[in-house]
């Protein structure tokens, strides 16, 4: 089995189980954790992340990093 379908039955998993939690209702298992947080604390845990993702010298560094790893990976040969 290769990764690629592990990974979509992972996905479909996921997504069902997302879906039926709203559905019935339950916002916070479908929204999970992270989004939708709570406790204040975890509030503002998550809003203190945005910033910091967002910011400035972090986009440099991510910019950097990919750019990195994109230009590392060699592409594959395709029969034309």
């Amino acid at each position: 089995m290769s990764p690629d379908t592990v990974d979509a039955r992972r996905f479909e998993r996921l997504a069902r189980e997302g879906s039926a939690a709203l559905a019935g209702g339950d916002h916070r298992t479908a929204a999970a954790p992270f989004f939708a947080p709570a406790t204040e604390r975890r509030i503002h845990s998550r809003d203190r992340t945005y910033r910091l993702l967002s910011s400035r010298l972090l986009a440099g560094f991510r910019k950097r990093l990919t750019e990195k790893a994109a230009t590392a990976v060699e592409p594959p040969e395709y029969p034309v």
